[in-house]
């Protein structure tokens, strides 16, 4: 879980990961089959042995409805062991789905396509990517998350503020970066603040004399 601990002045966010998910990744097919011939489906995919791979699958003129044809489809690409191996066939009606057997990081690279090497049949460049996988050890923190983690914690909003920069609606899951200290405040700008208390305000180049005490705050913002 999301977690924000303090230790002197030392604050320390534990970004949270979830249990895992399997991605999919699905191709709707369309149009009918105009005459016989061999469809060449491509399946690219990190896990897979061999990737890309081309995939021929035997149509005919019987195929009559998009579904016909997916389920021609779906069926070559369960008798390839290379692709078995890391992904479940499946699907109803139009839809092909790959679902991936292991819980990993989301694959950006897997892919189903085909051309348009059977007449009647509509090409696909591109399959979607319906469910991202995450594997358990992915973060799943968001900003806006942290910013009220760090919030609800007194001693650490004791310590710093937090916002979320210019731009930056608190969406999205965060990623990690080296363990430093902060070396920025608001808008990337470094501010330090504090208390004085001189003898008097000094002008450029002047020696400080005995004088009233003079006490007060002061903001010191790092120069563009």
């Amino acid at each position: 879980p999301l977690a924000v601990s303090v230790s002197g002045r030392a604050l320390t966010v534990t970004l949270g990961t979830g249990p895992g998910t399997a991605q999919v990744e699905t191709a709707v097919v369309s149009g009918n089959v105009f005459a016989n011939g061999l469809l060449n489906v491509t399946v690219t995919a990190a896990a897979v042995t061999g990737s890309p791979l081309s995939i021929p699958v035997s149509l005919t003129t019987t195929q009559t409805t998009p579904d016909l044809i997916a389920a021609a489809i779906r069926s070559a690409l369960a008798a390839r062991a290379a692709l078995t191996e890391a992904y479940t066939v499946a699907g109803s009606g139009t839809a092909i789905t790959l679902t991936r057997k292991t819980l990993a990081s989301n694959d950006t690279t897997l892919n189903i396509s085909w051309g348009s090497s059977v007449a009647g049949v509509t090409a696909l460049a591109n399959s979607l990517n319906t469910t991202p996988g995450l594997s358990p050890s992915d973060i799943t923190s968001t900003s806006a998350q942290i910013r009220q983690a760090i919030q609800a914690s007194p001693a650490a909003s004791a310590l710093v503020s937090v916002a979320h920069a210019s731009g930056n609606d608190g969406n999205g899951t965060v990623t990690t970066m080296p363990v430093t200290n902060l070396s920025g405040g608001q808008d990337g700008k470094l501010r330090g603040y504090g208390y004085f208390l001189i003898p008097q305000v000094p002008t450029s180049g002047q020696t400080l004399l005995t004088s009233p005490i003079l006490s007060g705050s002061v903001l010191l913002e790092e120069k563009p």
